[in-house]
C-alpha cells in the first residue's frame, strides 16, 4: 500500500514538473514577440485607465517561473490627450504562468515602475497639483470625486506594487518653499479595502539623511477619504530643526542650531487625527533669539510622549519622560507631564512632577514669547533650582494668558542679582 501510494506521488511529481517544463519552455519561444504586442498593450492599458498611454517599445524576460512584460517609456497623457501626466522609464508586469493557463487570460501577479519624477504644488487655496492635473485632497462631500486621479485608483487595485527611483520635487506656493526628494522606494500591498505603504526616501542633505513612512490603510471607499482609517509610523534621523520650524512660520520657536530624530505613531479617521504618540530625541539645540555665545544650549533632551484627541475641542497630552542632557554631560531626574487642552473655552490644566528651572528658562529662549532683552536678562540673571508638583490652571484669549492659578513646591531656588546693565 506504502509503495503504490509512493509511485503515486512520483508519478505525480514528475508529471507537474515536465508540464511546467513545457509551460516555460513555451514562455521562453514567445518572449521574443512580444514587440508585437505593442499596439494591443498600448490599448489595453489606455482603455484600464479612461486615458491615452504612448510606449516606446515592449521587451519580455523570465524571472523564475514568472513570465514578466517589460515596458520602456510609457507616458501618460490627461483627458484632453495633449498633455503628459506621467512619465516613467520602465514598467515591469509579472503575470502567474499556471493561473493565466488556467483562466485562459494573462493574471499579472506584480507590478513594479522605475524611473518618475512628479511635480507636486501646493497652491495658494491649499489645493494639490500633481504635474499640473488638480487632485481631490478632501472628501467626496467637499470635492467632485471625478477629480481623483484614474491612475491612482488603478493603482489600489493590484494586489502588489513597487515603486523604484521616484523623485518628487514639492513646492508650497504660499511658504514659497520647496523641497526635492530623491531615490523613493515604495511598495504597496493591496487585499479588497486594506492597502499597506513602506516608503524610504533620501532628504536633501541641508534637511537630514532619511525619511521612512509605514502606513495601514483601510477604507470603505478609496475614492473616498472621510472612510479612511489610517495607522502610520514615521521615522526620520539627523532632520535640521532650523530647516523643519520654517516650514511653519507661524511657530513660536526660532531656533538657530540642533537636529531631532524621531519615532511617530499616529492613527487617523479620514484626514482627522485621533492620536499620535512617539520618541523624539534632539541634540545640539541652540535658540536663534541671542546671537552670542553665552546663548542658551543644551547637548541633548529626550521625551517620550502621546498626543490624543478625547474630542472635537479637548486634546489631552502625556509626557512620559522628559530628560536633558547639559552641555556638561551631566544627566537629571527626567520629568513627568499630564496637559488637558480644551480649546473652544480656551483652557488648559497642566501637571508635572518636576520642573528644572534651567532647563525652563532654556526652552523658554528659544522661543519668541520673550524678545531679545529678556532673553539676554536670563542669561546674566541665571535662575536655578526645582520646581515639584506643579498643579496649574491657564485661560488665554488671542492677546495671551489672560489668568492662571498654580500650586507647586520649590526646592534650591536662587537667581544672580537683579540689577544687571547690558
Amino acid at each position: 500500500m506504502i509503495k503504490k501510494l509512493a509511485s503515486i506521488f512520483w508519478l505525480i511529481t514528475t508529471a507537474g514538473l515536465i508540464l511546467l517544463a513545457v509551460l516555460l519552455t513555451a514562455a521562453r519561444l514567445l518572449l521574443p514577440y512580444a514587440e508585437e504586442y505593442h499596439q494591443d498593450v498600448t490599448a489595453a492599458i489606455s482603455q484600464k485607465l479612461g486615458q491615452t498611454v504612448e510606449i516606446d517599445s515592449l521587451t519580455a524576460e523570465l524571472h523564475g517561473v514568472s513570465p514578466t512584460l517589460v515596458i520602456n517609456q510609457l507616458s501618460l497623457f490627461d483627458k484632453t490627450g495633449k498633455h503628459i501626466l506621467f512619465h516613467v522609464d520602465k514598467v515591469h508586469i509579472g503575470f502567474s504562468l499556471l493561473r493565466s493557463i488556467e483562466a485562459r487570460t494573462p493574471i499579472p501577479s506584480s507590478l513594479s515602475v522605475q524611473g518618475s519624477t512628479l511635480f507636486v504644488v501646493r497652491k495658494q487655496d491649499a489645493t494639490l497639483h500633481i504635474n499640473n492635473y488638480p487632485v481631490k485632497t478632501i472628501s467626496k462631500n467637499g470635492s467632485d470625486a471625478s477629480s481623483f486621479q484614474p491612475v491612482v485608483e488603478w493603482l489600489f487595485y493590484n494586489s502588489r506594487l513597487t515603486l523604484d527611483q521616484i523623485s518628487i520635487d514639492y513646492h508650497d506656493e504660499s511658504l514659497g518653499r520647496s523641497v526635492r526628494l530623491n531615490n523613493i522606494n515604495i511598495k504597496l500591498r493591496n487585499s479588497k479595502n486594506r492597502h499597506q505603504v513602506d516608503a524610504l526616501a533620501s532628504l536633501p542633505d541641508y534637511l537630514g539623511s532619511q525619511l521612512g513612512v509605514s502606513i495601514d490603510l483601510i477604507s470603505g471607499d478609496i475614492q473616498d477619504i472621510d472612510t479612511w482609517k489610517v495607522n502610520s509610523y514615521v521615522a526620520a534621523d539627523n532632520v535640521a530643526l532650523k530647516e523643519l520650524l520654517a516650514w511653519y512660520p507661524d511657530n513660536k520657536i526660532k531656533l538657530s542650531n540642533g537636529a531631532v530624530n524621531l519615532r511617530l505613531w499616529s492613527e487617523w479617521t479620514g484626514i482627522e487625527l485621533k492620536t499620535i504618540s512617539g520618541k523624539l530625541d534632539f541634540n545640539e539645540v541652540q535658540p536663534g533669539v541671542l546671537q552670542t555665545d553665552k546663548a542658551a544650549y543644551f547637548k541633548r533632551a529626550d521625551l517620550d510622549f502621546e498626543l490624543s484627541k478625547e474630542n472635537s475641542e479637548k486634546w489631552r497630552l502625556d509626557v512620559s519622560r522628559l530628560q536633558i542632557t547639559e552641555q556638561n554631560n551631566s544627566v537629571r531626574q527626567p520629568s513627568r507631564l499630564t496637559a488637558e487642552i480644551d480649546i473652544q473655552s480656551q483652557k488648559a490644566r497642566i501637571y508635572t512632577d518636576v520642573l528644572y528651572i534651567k532647563d525652563f528658562v532654556e526652552i523658554i529662549q528659544t522661543s519668541q514669547f520673550v524678545d531679545a532683552n529678556t532673553s539676554k536678562w536670563f542669561a546674566h540673571v541665571k535662575p536655578r533650582g526645582e520646581l515639584h508638583d506643579i498643579d496649574a490652571d491657564l485661560h488665554w484669549s488671542d492677546e495671551g494668558v489672560n489668568d492662571f492659578d498654580i500650586a507647586l513646591r520649590m526646592s534650591n531656588v536662587a537667581t544672580n542679582a537683579w540689577a544687571v546693565s547690558y
